[in-house]
C-alpha cells in the first residue's frame, strides 16, 4: 500500500511539476511571444502603432522594448518619407509651372526674333523697288528741267514713256510685297 501510495504521489508530484512548468511556460514566453507575434503581423499589415506591453524587464521584456522602440522608430521614418515625397511633389510642380513659363517666354523671344529678320528681309524687299522709283523719278525731273524751255522730242517722249512705265511696275512690285505680307501675317 504504501508503494502504491509512493507512486501515486509521485505521478501526482510529477505531473503538478509539469502542469506548473507549462502554466510558467505560457505566463512568461509563450503567452509574450504570441503578443509579439500578434503586433509584428499588425506592423506586417502596415500599422507601425501596434506596441508590445512590457510587463518584465527580463529577457522577453526587453525583446518588447526593443520592438517597441523599433516601430516607434520606422512610424517617425515612414513619417519623415511622407513629409518629403510631399515636399518633393510641391517642388515638382513649382518647377514644372517654372518651366512652362520659361518655355513660354523663350517662344515670345523665337518669335520676336523671327519678326525682326522678317522685318530686315521686307525692308530690304521694299528698299529695292523704291531705290528704282527714286533714281527714275530724278531722271524724270532733270529731264523736264532741261527740256522746261522746248517742247520734248518723240525720243524724250519715249525715254519719259519708258522711265514712267518702270516707276509704275516698281510700284507694283512693292504694293505686291506689302499685300503678301498682308496675307502672311493673317495666316
Amino acid at each position: 500500500a504504501s508503494e502504491r501510495q509512493l507512486t501515486y504521489g509521485l505521478v501526482a508530484t510529477g505531473l503538478a511539476v509539469v502542469g506548473l512548468s507549462f502554466l510558467l511556460l505560457w505566463a512568461f514566453v509563450l503567452r509574450p511571444v504570441k503578443r509579439l507575434r500578434s503586433a509584428m503581423d499588425k506592423a506586417g499589415a502596415g500599422d507601425l502603432s501596434a506596441r508590445v506591453p512590457v510587463r518584465s524587464s527580463d529577457e522577453m521584456g526587453q525583446l518588447a522594448r526593443s520592438w517597441n522602440d523599433m516601430t516607434g522608430d520606422l512610424g517617425r521614418a515612414r513619417e519623415e518619407l511622407e513629409g518629403l515625397n510631399r515636399t518633393l511633389e510641391q517642388r515638382v510642380e513649382q518647377k514644372t509651372r517654372e518651366l512652362e513659363h520659361t518655355h513660354h517666354q523663350m517662344l515670345v523671344v523665337e518669335k520676336m526674333a523671327s519678326l525682326g529678320k522678317l522685318a530686315a528681309v521686307v525692308a530690304h524687299e521694299i528698299n529695292n523697288p523704291l531705290a528704282g522709283i527714286r533714281t527714275y523719278a530724278r531722271l524724270l525731273r532733270r529731264q523736264f528741267a532741261a527740256g522746261a524751255a522746248a517742247p520734248p522730242s518723240p525720243e524724250q517722249a519715249s525715254e519719259t514713256d519708258r522711265i514712267l512705265q518702270m516707276v509704275d511696275g516698281e510700284a507694283g512690285r512693292c504694293g505686291d510685297i506689302v499685300r503678301n505680307l498682308l496675307a502672311f501675317s493673317r495666316q
